[in-house]
């Protein structure tokens, strides 16, 4: 069952964002050094982006607009406790909306309605993998299911952007980071799997021990490399079927060339042969 989470607040804005660094003493000289020549190499450092310097009143404008997340937070879990999805996904949407632009205030919290959201999206995603069709209507049962199938993919691919983004918020958000796994291993691909792997490489890092982690990180490897086969064999077949439709015009198809494969470099070579 996918669960939403309360956290508990960061420390009062008013604590921790209104104090300045110091300003650096002024270099001092004990010769004639010029002391505005440039920097040598070992002294010249990447600029890292500092966070934006906000007066007390800004400073309370966001304040007021996080108690107000906040409290539209608890309404959208309590949506969620009672399965009403879509209304809670509209709720968590006015969190973010209400924080954005001063989101790395309270950057763990605004993560937490990322996360929130990602949970609504899940569970909209299993609840179109799992329902069925009409028994009234069997011509139309692959056509459902695989509307459904696609609805499904829809919101796991929103899963995956909104805990990526809550983890650009809070790199520790371990929930974030087993529901984005979650959603990447179900969507299947070569890719996905892969990025499910690392993702539950880098959760069973932070929980060591997570026993889902544990046993995914054990058994996923595999998978990998069993999509990796499938994903090569449905893009040659679409290769050739795309060859065979130019080639045709010839009098000619894909089964005129023979590819080998060289043991030793992995490489292929080709050759013509006459039907």
């Amino acid at each position: 069952m996918v669960h939403v989470e309360e956290v508990e607040e960061e420390q009062n804005i008013s604590e921790t964002s209104t104090t300045q660094p110091p300003t650096p003493a002024p270099p001092t000289s004990s010769s004639s050094t010029d002391t505005t020549s440039s920097p040598t190499p070992e002294e010249t450092k990447e600029d890292v982006p500092s966070p934006p310097q906000r007066t007390d009143e800004q400073l309370k404008e966001i304040e007021d607009k996080f108690q107000q997340a906040q409290n539209i937070k608890n309404e959208g879990n309590k949506l969620f406790s009672e399965a009403q999805f879509d209304p809670a996904v509209i709720k968590y949407t006015e969190c973010i909306d209400l924080m954005s632009g001063c989101e790395d205030v309270h950057a763990s919290q605004c993560a937490v309605y990322y996360g929130n959201r990602a949970a609504c999206y899940m569970s909209m995603a299993q609840a179109y993998s799992t329902s069925s069709p009409s028994p009234a209507n069997p011509s139309e049962t692959s056509t459902i299911k695989a509307k459904d199938e696609e609805k499904a993919r829809e919101f796991l691919e929103l899963v995956v952007k909104d805990c990526t983004k809550a983890l650009s918020l809070n790199k520790t958000y371990t929930k974030a980071l087993l529901r984005r796994a979650s959603a990447q291993e179900t969507l299947r691909s070569f890719g996905n799997l892969s990025r499910a792997l690392d993702d539950y490489t880098a959760l069973l890092k932070l929980e060591p021990g997570n026993d889902l982690a544990r046993r995914k990180v054990a058994y996923l490897p595999a998978q990998v490399k069993e999509q990796q086969e499938k994903d090569k064999d449905e893009m040659i077949g679409k290769l050739k079927s795309l060859g065979n439709s130019i080639l045709g015009k010839f009098g000619l198809s894909t089964n005129n060339f023979q590819f080998t494969q060289d043991p030793a470099t992995g490489g292929y070579s080709m050759n013509f042969k006459q039907s």
